[in-house]
């Protein structure tokens, strides 16, 4: 019986330990990473990743203080509440600087990042960015 009470409050702690972990706010999570957040991105096909609404992060926080870009480009999903469900890393083909991007617009199978002086266009696949054909 004493076992029993043991694996019980056990299953309970670390049930108690995940649900904490999925509690991160997407604020918290741009925070974390140093990110800049853009607004819902409604992909087609949609990113495999659970959440209602889907939000782009691109992150900042670099270990080497000399690189200020990044091909790194975070799919998050998010519940109502904005508490992070899901994400999924995907690699851009060309470097971002996350501090110089002025807009990201997903529109079916097309993603478009402007940043201060380019515009990059990307197709989406359902499992990764590929440049647009006919546009660098």
């Amino acid at each position: 019986m004493r076992q029993k009470l043991l694996l019980a409050a056990a299953v309970i702690g670390v049930g108690l330990c995940l649900s904490d972990a999925r509690a991160e706010t997407l604020s918290e999570l741009v925070k974390k990473e140093e990110g800049v957040e853009f607004d819902g991105c409604a992909l087609t096909p949609r990113p495999n990743v659970t959440g209602k609404d889907i939000y782009v992060v691109i992150p900042a926080h670099f270990p080497n203080p000399a690189v200020w870009a990044t091909r790194t480009i975070l799919f998050v999903g998010v519940d109502e509440a904005r508490n992070v469900q899901g994400m999924v890393e995907v690699k851009a083909p060309d470097d971002v600087p996350p501090r110089e991007v002025i807009s990201v617009v997903c529109d079916k199978n097309a993603m478009t990042i402007t940043i201060e002086f380019k515009t990059l266009f990307y197709i989406w696949d359902g499992k990764e960015l590929k440049r647009r054909r006919g546009r660098k």
